[in-house]
């Protein structure tokens, strides 16, 4: 990570290097690279980024090294961002009725995914790499928010046993299909679609232990199959 100011072409001058802080070479570069690995893929060039983030192709190769490694810069400043944003979604929930925390984890991912719209692309790009991050952000999350919903469920007398993975994939697969989904005619608010989804999983899942309590028995360790 560069530590002090790098050269960097400028917006005017014909591409006259001038001087730019560390952090502030490091956000451009990362924001472009961003913009042309979700959009390119592999594809993307060095050069492309380095013109896209108005910097020399040379300084990118110097503080970030190749386009694989650039990549993997890339993937680490993603996962930063994921820390950070779990870390304040849900530091002062626990006073929080299940469903309202339900709907809090859903508005947490809605708000980061529009916060990073370049995350979902990258996210496959490095599932197909076999990036290591990729695997980390998921385990992150379920980490983060797998304990806090066993507690929960148990505060509402519910076992939900090991339905708790489940939930983790089901709640970031219909963000993200919610997120990306072509709505024909106006696109509704995203609260009345975090709405919905939390009554689909949190009161569907109630009603289960209501009504089907053997569906969730099952899925319990040491359940006969």
């Amino acid at each position: 990570m560069p530590t002090g100011p790098t050269p960097a072409a400028g917006p005017r001058g014909r591409g006259r290097p001038r001087n730019l802080p560390a952090e502030e070479f490091r956000v451009r570069v990362l924001a472009a690279a961003r913009r042309a690995f979700a959009v390119h893929g592999m594809q993307a060039s060095v050069e492309g980024i380095a013109r896209d983030a108005g910097v020399s192709r040379r300084s990118v190769y110097e503080q970030f090294g190749d386009k694989r490694a650039l990549f993997g810069h890339v993937l680490e400043d993603l996962r930063e961002r994921a820390d950070r944003a779990i870390g304040e979604a849900f530091a002062d929930d626990r006073e929080m009725e299940l469903t309202d925390w339900v709907r809090n984890g859903y508005r947490w991912l809605f708000r980061f995914l529009a916060e990073n719209p370049e995350a979902r692309a990258i996210g496959e790009l490095a599932e197909e790499l076999g990036h290591p991050v990729s695997e980390y952000l998921r385990g992150r999350y379920a980490e983060a928010v797998g304990a806090a919903s066993r507690r929960r469920w148990a505060e509402a007398g519910i076992d939900i046993g090991r339905v708790d993975v489940l939930l983790m994939a089901l709640y970031s697969a219909m963000t993200d299909a919610a997120v990306k989904l072509k709505w024909p005619g106006a696109r509704p608010e995203d609260e009345d679609v975090i709405n919905l989804l939390t009554e689909f999983t949190a009161g569907g899942l109630i009603r289960l232990a209501v009504e089907a309590p053997d569906a969730l028995a099952r899925l319990r360790p040491g359940a006969a199959g």
